[in-house]
């Protein structure tokens, strides 16, 4: 009886492989301040590299959210409406495209339907025999547009 050696090679390759997968520890503290990069690439994670990027920022964004929070409910009310405003002029606009993209398409709707009718009608004189007809070119779409 002839053994197969694969289930062998198999189990010690299952019983190796956590070895194998295992990493060399880093060489580095990965938390370590760093020169910060020229642009913030998104990062929330608090550390000590996102700090000393979002560092020249710092006073700024404090003076904004100081202008956020001495607003009068008078002025935020203010903002809602120019905001909702602004909005419903977006919404507007859009369905004005909409519109006229609707409409442009139902117009090149019919200008096919009617160049493929008139194309059966050509079809059809050729057929009972008029050489105009058969010699003729094909309707475009875009001469009944």
């Amino acid at each position: 009886m002839k053994r197969s050696i694969f289930p062998a090679v198999a189990g010690l390759m299952l019983i190796a492989s956590p070895a194998w997968a295992q990493e060399a520890p880093p060489s580095e503290d990965p938390g370590t301040p760093r020169t910060p990069l020229e642009q913030d690439r998104g990062y929330d994670k608090p550390s000590p590299r996102t700090d000393a990027i979002n560092a020249p920022n710092q006073a700024e964004r404090a003076q904004l959210n100081a202008n956020v929070a001495a607003l009068t409910e008078e002025q935020r009310q203010s903002y809602r409406s120019e905001d909702i405003a602004a909005y419903e002029a977006a919404v507007r606009a859009h369905d004005e495209t909409l519109m006229r993209d609707e409409a442009r398409y139902r117009r090149q709707q019919m200008a096919y339907a009617d160049a493929m009718w008139a194309w059966r009608v050509q079809v059809h004189d050729c057929r009972r025999g008029s050489r105009v007809a058969c010699e003729a070119p094909a309707p475009r779409p875009a001469d009944f547009y």
